[in-house]
């Protein structure tokens, strides 16, 4: 009510009392306290995808074939082990005793931060250290994967652009950046651009058949037709309807009912001469009536974009 007004507020809490238990697919999940929980808080009205990620597990990478030193051994290991606050410190270790400049070490230090989930710390370590850093493909690919996980496309973007400057032209690096790139660009919505990534893998290439694959959910995606929101508020005009539209009978059933029977208690009330509650009730009434509106315009735009979602993830292709 501080942040949105009463009245908003008013309309926010009845349509949210009229979907309550229902549209679980809608939502995202959280783990917390060994449960799951749907993901639905007070600003949802304000975000268009709430997305929850988890990171895949971190493993250590290696800039030579030659056999490593003792110190880049053990941080390798620690790394395997998942014991990257360990890993951590034996890098800081070596970074005193003059190997800040060792590009395995620094590289490996920003994916040990990210296993952490310290990525403003990474962030801010390459911005430090960038001047050696950006010569190196593993780091600046590793950094494409920092912005990924903050949401940042249009950094991870640049980021994948500057690896495939300094990498090697090996056809299994250089494909794997250009799907990290149709990834990219498909989270920004440039879909010609990834469709031209994605066409750009020649059939000699081991990720032909992958990138065949999202080619044909691009096209899907293309040919998608969505459900007008419009549409639904106008339908809403006799409460639930909206609902029915945009799939979600069950929330169309408490809508029916829920101003059914205000309509009922307003209508009997002042049938009755019982002006206070009769006011009462019509003024809930026309509260729920005019969220179920709102709330089925908003619950179309969602159905929308979770259809929209489930498709694109199929383009995406994760670190």
């Amino acid at each position: 009510f501080k942040s949105y007004g009463f009245v908003k507020a008013f309309m926010a809490t009845s349509d949210r009392l009229l979907r309550c238990g229902h549209e679980r697919n809608q939502y995202s999940l959280t783990y917390q306290n060994n449960k799951f929980y749907l993901l639905d808080p007070v600003n949802y009205n304000d975000i268009k995808n709430l997305q929850v990620i988890s990171y895949s597990r971190i493993f250590p990478i290696r800039d030579t074939l030659e056999v490593a030193n003792e110190h880049k051994t053990l941080v390798r290991n620690l790394m395997i082990d998942k014991m990257y606050s360990e890993a951590i410190i034996e890098i800081r270790r070596q970074f005193i005793r003059g190997g800040g400049n060792d590009l395995e070490l620094m590289t490996n230090y920003l994916r040990c931060l990210i296993a952490l989930d310290m990525l403003e710390l990474a962030v801010s370590f390459f911005e430090e250290n960038q001047d050696i850093l950006v010569h190196s493909g593993n780091a600046l690919f590793t950094m494409a994967q920092v912005w990924n996980y903050l949401g940042d496309w249009e950094n991870e973007e640049k980021f994948l652009k500057k690896t495939k400057e300094v990498i090697s032209d090996e056809d299994i690096v250089l494909m794997k950046i250009k799907l990290h790139l149709a990834s990219s660009y498909s989270n920004q919505n440039k879909l010609n651009l990834v469709r031209q990534e994605l066409s750009d893998i020649p059939s000699s290439s081991l990720n032909f058949s992958l990138a065949s694959y999202k080619i044909k959910s691009l096209d899907e995606i293309e040919n998608m037709k969505f459900k007008k929101p419009f549409i639904a508020g106008a339908m809403s005009i006799f409460p639930g309807m909206g609902y029915v539209y945009s799939n979600r009978v069950q929330t169309a059933l408490s809508a029916f009912v829920i101003n059914g029977l205000f309509m009922f208690a307003t209508y009997t009330s002042f049938k009755n001469d019982n002006i206070g509650a009769g006011s009462l009730f019509g003024l809930f009434g026309v509260t729920f009536y005019a969220s179920g509106i709102i709330g089925s315009i908003k619950s179309t735009k969602r159905h929308n974009q979770n259809k929209y979602n489930n498709k694109i993830k199929k383009i995406q292709t994760y670190y």
